[in-house]
């Protein structure tokens, strides 16, 4: 086609014309308001007014054209300007039909479309990552993973998106795929906008161009965050069995308390992978209940710095005041956890600790937090019945908080840990009751000795060796020691029969006297009281209390 400087056609070719219903021998010429409307019109005028003006556009630009009938195409038009006698007079150029190009196009925008959409909703997240990390595609799965806008998600950097340590992950395996390494897969973590961590796995493999040369690599990834929390929750509640059966073998064998208290707090320092931990205990009930004594500080083994360990030297013993003031007041009146949350704030925290005659001591505290970046303090009490006897505190650098999980599994370890020492106290206050009442039983110049249901001494005072002559080494149980007290037949019936007397609901008691035979031979009279504490089988001792008086 030509138009000329009007905008009307001066020459169409055949294919133009039979377009337009125009004939050979028309003598109307075509205006381009004939073909054109609106902006393209418009546009179309622009140009050619350009064109006149010495410009030469060199890109096609596309109309919709009105063809004979009212039916309209889409076109791409190319032009360049006509020169006669060295002056632009018009516009010549070609036109194309676009109809098929932009069915095609439509069509695979279809299926891209469903594409699109078959993707989205297959669950799993699906990107494409070039060779430098930078997100090439992203499906809606993925994006709401993250919760992130999928539009702001392409083009960013994979790395951008990660912490330090899962972006070394990420930029190690796109390394390893560009190096042929075959397709696997690999967690990372990542930081959501509300703040909380998902895990996501990645099963990857490599994109390459036609040659085979790796050109990225296309991941399917999975949101396993719940099934890595149930596993987490799992190994938790099994440690934490592990640690109170431990903890119930070591009041059994007769542990002290200090061992107990180290054996547990370590144990779940190390199952919580946290970095310190503390534990102060309260005075008893009728005492200096308002002091908190240290009974056990430790630290993970990679934070045993020269430093560190001097720290702790000059804890041992720490004494800790009590009162309103004191940071660890909430924890025990009433009884409930505290969370110190920042650095600064767990400095500040541990410098308000009243240490008694060790004021000094409170600015190291402070300093050992700071230094060891101490950014996260929980600290839980220890209660039997309603009352804090202590309080479990477990510190972890940078500010990280334990989880929900976490927490029940301190709080529980807590309450099985008071119930233990509570019990350990008991039967250390009941060994030495044990140990007075043995000394009491050895003071005095009679003989004692407590028979059990089996016969066999289960007390042997020190007068009642010194009246024997023999040791409770020496001695087998009760018959043994019949047999060398009496080892005249019919006395020894004798003093069985006073024995088995003890045994009858109206005389659980008997007095006598008779005579022993000690062990260098010579004889003593000794007068007896028996005393039934428990039924015995015929001719055997059982449940008896025998004191006997030279």
């Amino acid at each position: 086609y030509e138009i000329d400087a009007e905008g009307c056609l001066t020459f169409i070719n055949r294919r133009g014309r039979a377009l337009l219903g125009i004939t050979e021998t028309a003598q109307v010429r075509p205006h381009l308001s004939d073909i054109l409307e609106g902006e393209d019109l418009d546009r179309a005028l622009q140009r050619l007014r350009r064109m006149i003006a010495g410009e030469t556009p060199l890109d096609g630009m596309e109309f919709t054209a009105r063809l004979a009938g009212g039916r309209r195409i889409p076109v791409m038009c190319f032009a360049t300007p006509i020169m006669r006698a060295g002056e632009i007079v018009g516009e010549r150029g070609v036109v194309i039909d676009l109809t098929e190009v932009k069915r095609t196009q439509e069509r695979l925008a279809g299926s891209e479309r469903r594409y699109r959409s078959l993707v989205d909703a297959m669950g799993d997240g699906l990107v494409t990552i070039d060779l430098h990390g930078n997100l090439t595609f992203v499906n809606q799965a993925l994006a709401d993973m993250v919760e992130r806008d999928l539009d702001d998600l392409v083009g960013q950097n994979m790395c951008d998106l990660l912490d330090d340590e899962n972006a070394a992950i990420v930029s190690d395996r796109l390394g390893a795929r560009a190096g042929g390494a075959p397709s696997g897969s690999y967690e990372i973590t990542v930081r959501l906008e509300s703040g909380a961590r998902a895990t996501l796995l990645i099963t990857a493999t490599a994109l390459r161009d036609e040659h085979g040369e790796a050109i990225g690599s296309l991941g399917v990834v999975k949101n396993i965050t719940e099934q890595r929390a149930r596993e987490e929750q799992l190994r938790l509640t099994n440690a934490r069995l592990q640690l109170m059966n431990q903890l119930t073998q070591r009041l059994n064998a007769g542990d002290s308390i200090e061992e107990i208290i180290a054996t547990g707090v370590d144990g779940l320092r190390d199952i919580l992978r946290l970095d310190e931990a503390f534990v102060l205990m309260r005075g008893a009930d009728g005492t200096a209940h308002d002091l908190l004594s240290l009974t056990h500080a430790s630290t993970a083994p990679e934070q045993r710095t020269p430093r560190n360990q001097a720290l702790l030297r000059r804890m041992e013993g720490m004494t800790v005041m009590l009162d309103a003031a004191s940071p660890l007041a909430q924890v025990y009146e009433p009884p409930e956890d505290l969370e110190v949350r920042g650095v600064e704030a767990a400095a500040e925290a541990v410098s308000r600790l009243r240490l008694v005659g060790r004021s000094s001591l409170s600015a190291g505290l402070a300093a050992g937090v700071r230094a060891n970046d101490i950014g996260y303090i929980f600290t839980t009490p220890l209660v039997r019945g309603e009352r804090a006897i202590g309080s479990l505190s477990l510190a972890r650098q940078g500010d990280v908080p334990l989880t929900d999980d976490e927490k029940d599994v301190v709080r529980t370890f807590a309450e099985q840990l008071a119930i233990i020492l509570d019990r350990a106290c008991a039967e250390q206050e009941l060994v030495r009751l044990n140990q007075f009442l043995q000394g009491i039983i050895d003071s005095v110049a009679i003989w004692f000795t407590v028979v059990d249901e089996n016969g066999e001494l289960v007390i042997w005072n020190r007068a009642a060796e010194e009246i024997s002559g023999y040791s409770r080494a020496e001695l087998g149980g009760a018959d043994d020691l019949m047999q060398r007290l009496y080892p005249d037949d019919a006395l020894r019936d004798e003093v069985y029969d006073h024995v088995a007397r003890t045994q009858h609901d109206d005389a659980d008691a008997e007095v006598f006297e008779a005579a022993i035979r000690r062990k260098d031979g010579s004889s003593r009279t000794v007068m007896w009281y028996l005393r039934r504490i428990g039924q015995h089988a015929p001719n055997s001792f059982g449940g008896l209390i025998v004191v006997g008086n030279d």
